[in-house]
């Protein structure tokens, strides 16, 4: 009886393989797997972002998805705990990258911070009031 190959036997054949120069180099596969589960995963946080279930802290609410009462489209995050009153906003319906920013991809934060007492804490131009 034949026995089912496993992840060792995997492994063993993969590097035999790039030995031979027959196949890519499986620390690459390897790097690639971890890139499309990375990228699954975002694209399923980003998918879900803004209906208030994805995001947030024990500082801030998980952004959500509004209209103003002008009819324009925002993302907000409503402050709690010590950031009870403070909000985040930006325009339009952006998804998490947008909102919070990324550093890996060099993108900036993509909302404006208003204090408890309505003032600008961080005004990045992202909210047009």
């Amino acid at each position: 009886m034949r026995r089912r190959p496993n992840m060792r036997d995997n492994l063993v054949g993969m590097f035999r393989s790039v030995r031979n120069g027959t196949a890519m180099n499986p620390l690459s596969t390897m790097r690639q797997i971890n890139i499309a589960h990375d990228e699954r995963v975002a694209s399923e946080r980003n998918s879900a972002f803004g209906a208030g279930t994805v995001g947030g802290n024990r500082n801030w609410e998980a952004p959500f998805h509004a209209t103003t009462r002008e009819g324009r489209l925002v993302t907000v995050s409503i402050g709690k705990g010590t950031r009870t009153g403070e909000t985040l906003i930006c325009d339009g319906h952006v998804d998490l990258d947008t909102f919070y920013g990324n550093k890996n991809l060099r993108i900036a934060k993509g909302h404006d911070h208003f204090d408890a007492a309505g003032s600008y804490a961080a005004d990045r131009g992202k909210y047009r009031g």
